[in-house]
C-alpha cells in the first residue's frame, strides 16, 4: 500500500496572527477553499524539508526549520480516486513564526489573509482550522508563536 505524506505549516506573524491562503478557483483540488501553506512531501525528501519547500513554493516565505514545531499528526487510510486505490495518508502540521516577509502566492492560491487564532472567519470551510487552533490554545501548544 502506498503512503502519501502531506506536511502543512501554521505560520504566525509577529502580531500572533495566522496566515490563511485560499486555493485558486481554477485549481483542480478543492478550488476556492481555505488552506495552509504546505503539500505532499516528495519521495525520498525529508519531511521537514518538504514542509519548508512547499511553504516557499506557495507563499514565497522562507521558513527556518529549526524554529518549526510539530503540533499535529494524523494517519488514515483513504481512497485515491485518480488511481482507484486505497493508500495511507499521513498529515503532519508544523507551527512557526515569521518576521516581516512579503507574501508571493503561487498560481495554486489567489488570496492570503492574517487572523488572530480566536478570530478566524465564521465560515464552515474554516472548521478544521478553527478546531486545530482551538486545540492549540486549549492545550497551550506553541503558545509562544500565537501569543503576543
Amino acid at each position: 500500500m502506498q503512503t502519501h505524506i502531506v506536511a502543512k505549516t501554521l505560520v504566525f506573524n509577529e502580531r500572533g496572527e495566522l496566515l490563511l491562503i485560499r486555493r485558486s478557483t481554477t485549481d483542480s483540488h478543492r478550488p476556492g477553499e481555505p488552506d495552509l501553506p504546505g503539500g505532499q512531501v516528495e519521495a525520498g525528501e525529508e519531511i521537514l524539508a518538504g514542509a519548508v519547500r512547499e511553504a516557499y513554493e506557495e507563499t514565497g516565505l522562507t521558513l527556518d526549520p529549526k524554529q518549526m514545531q510539530l503540533v499535529y499528526a494524523e494517519t488514515r487510510i483513504g481512497l485515491k480516486k485518480d488511481i482507484n486505490q486505497h493508500i495511507n495518508f499521513v498529515k503532519l502540521i508544523y507551527a512557526t513564526k515569521v518576521g516581516d516577509q512579503a507574501i508571493q502566492l503561487s498560481v495554486e492560491h489567489d488570496q492570503h489573509t492574517w487572523h488572530k487564532p480566536d478570530q478566524l472567519p465564521d465560515d464552515p470551510t474554516y472548521h478544521k482550522y478553527i478546531t486545530l487552533t482551538t486545540y492549540l490554545r486549549d492545550n497551550d501548544i506553541a503558545a509562544d508563536l500565537w501569543r503576543v
